[in-house]
């Protein structure tokens, strides 16, 4: 599959501090594309890669660069053997558009809508890139959910999870 990757750039970004060893898997919780970018950008947030509906993929930060996409987060005491405090160093943030189907009173958003098979087959493609570039171990794909547990529900049940890692798996 090619990929349609159109450059978004954002400011919100660093220099690395670690090696990527890990991809995190989100969903935005926005209604439309547009409503990404604006409460990226509010919130002084980014990730490196944003999936629209159609599949367009949209880079806004180099993946040697540090997103702020995972906040406090930890995946198996990394956190711990290193003293950050979240996987931000070690990570590379793929945002896929999705709208919320279901908003917490504290305006997290906890279910969200469906996404598209442009979608699903744009993130395997990246992620299986991204994968061989950087060296990721396929257990090291993981869900914003998985990570920040409790505080996060993206990519959420909707996502079809077992089947994408699945595809991951093929050649």
């Amino acid at each position: 599959m090619k990929l349609n990757l159109v450059a978004a750039p954002s400011p919100d970004f660093e220099d690395r501090k670690d090696t990527v060893q890990f991809i995190i898997i989100h969903a935005t919780g926005c209604k439309t594309l547009q409503e990404t970018f604006d409460c990226l950008a509010r919130r002084h947030v980014s990730a490196h890669y944003v999936i629209d509906v159609d599949g367009t993929v949209y880079g806004l930060v180099d993946p040697d660069k540090r997103a702020f996409h995972s906040g406090v987060s930890d995946w198996e005491g990394y956190c711990e053997r290193t003293g950050f405090k979240g996987l931000n160093d070690a990570s590379i943030g793929i945002e896929i558009q999705c709208g919320p189907k279901e908003v917490l009173e504290n305006g997290e958003v906890c279910k969200f809508d469906n996404f598209s098979n442009d979608q699903i087959a744009s993130c395997v493609e990246l992620c299986k890139r991204l994968m061989r570039i950087y060296n990721v171990k396929l257990d090291h794909v993981l869900r914003h959910s998985d990570v920040s547990p409790g505080r996060k529900y993206d990519p959420g049940e909707t996502f079809p999870w077992d089947i994408f890692k699945k595809m991951l798996e093929k050649k």
